[in-house]
């Protein structure tokens, strides 16, 4: 009886075949690819030309994104920012001017020429609260619950273990943190000859999971999905990638999904005023060690200004609100450092 073998994905390949076409995009940008790439490509996914024009041009020339995803992101002044697969810094560079001077960005990548390059144009323009790390997505180089917020654009497809990598982004982003990204997914199962076709990983087709899989891969790493939307102007240029789009249903997604956040304590008077409700808060806070949470569940509709106007008022941090319904709402207070 001849027993059927089922192809396995040569990762190591995959690895080396990744990195030489992504020291090519860094290196020589203008030459022609199996996809897309530069400034048309970024200002017809949806980024603003205004803000292009305040960073290195060069990193937008080996720009190799899918989708658009900074209206999900919502970067604030002050906030840190983890950028996956950052490449030549594009990402990472708008994001700056998101955050400010009181935010940081981490890019991280593992190809060199990309690293090199994101750099020496943060240096030679003075972008100097970004920095760039080499690493990889499976294993991040950082602590945890250290970022507000994690990027990515069109690089996690190119993982083959997508749930370690989630797992990761989970584990450093604080709680309620942000993952806003883009990447492609496909409506169907890939069969096994493109799926351990290393050429077509590195093409970002066979690394495409079926889509109910990698939302599950996100929830399962205790990451809620808030937002889901199909990047139609995003489009496949080689032949290989159109039959896969067609057949396969192979498409590019921005997601937006939230770490979901473990409260320490819990807050719920049925029917209390929003007046009588803060001192409540108060009261149980006080109860709990600086950096634990407290959730607060209220069914009054004033708490909706009220909480966050006694969070800022009192220097606990609102990291997180949830509008359940009309009349109810749930507060997640973390406890001031003393």
């Amino acid at each position: 009886m001849q027993t059927e073998t089922t192809p396995q994905l040569n990762t190591s390949d995959l690895e080396q075949k990744v990195k030489d076409m992504y020291r090519k995009v860094a290196l020589h940008p203008h030459e022609k690819y199996h996809f897309e790439m530069g400034r048309a490509l970024a200002e017809r996914l949806g980024y603003d030309p205004k803000q292009l024009d305040q960073i290195p041009q060069e990193a937008i020339e080996s720009f190799a994104g899918v989708g658009f995803f900074f209206d999900y992101a919502a970067l604030k002044e002050g906030e840190k920012v983890l950028d996956l697969g950052s490449g030549s810094g594009m990402d990472s560079f708008l994001a700056v001017l998101k955050v400010g001077r009181t935010g940081t960005v981490s890019g991280l990548d593992m190809t060199d020429e990309q690293l090199q390059k994101a750099k020496s144009l943060r240096d030679r323009d003075g972008f100097n609260n970004v920095s760039f790390h080499k690493g990889y997505l499976e294993n991040l180089p950082f602590d945890d619950n250290s970022f507000d917020v994690v990027i990515s654009n069109g690089v996690i497809n190119l993982c083959p273990d997508k749930l370690k990598v989630f797992k990761e982004i989970g584990r450093v982003l604080k709680q309620g943190g942000r993952l806003a990204l883009a990447d492609i997914v496909s409506e169907k199962s890939l069969p096994d000859n493109v799926v351990c076709d290393a050429t077509l990983w590195a093409s970002c087709i066979g690394g495409a999971s079926q889509e109910d899989e990698y939302d599950e891969a996100i929830k399962n790493a205790g990451l809620n999905i808030v937002a889901v939307v199909n990047n139609d102007s995003y489009a496949f240029i080689s032949s290989s990638a159109q039959s896969a789009s067609k057949k396969y249903g192979v498409k590019s997604v921005s997601l937006l999904a939230e770490k979901k956040i473990a409260a320490d304590a819990h807050l719920f008077v049925p029917g209390l005023a929003c007046a009588n409700l803060t001192p409540s808060i108060k009261k149980e806070i006080q109860t709990l060690q600086p950096g634990q949470i407290l959730e607060v569940i209220s069914d009054d509709f004033a708490s909706r200004e009220g909480v966050p106007a006694w969070c800022r008022l009192t220097g606990n941090k609102l990291v997180g609100e949830i509008d359940e319904s009309e009349d109810k709402s749930i507060f997640y207070i973390q406890k001031k450092s003393n």
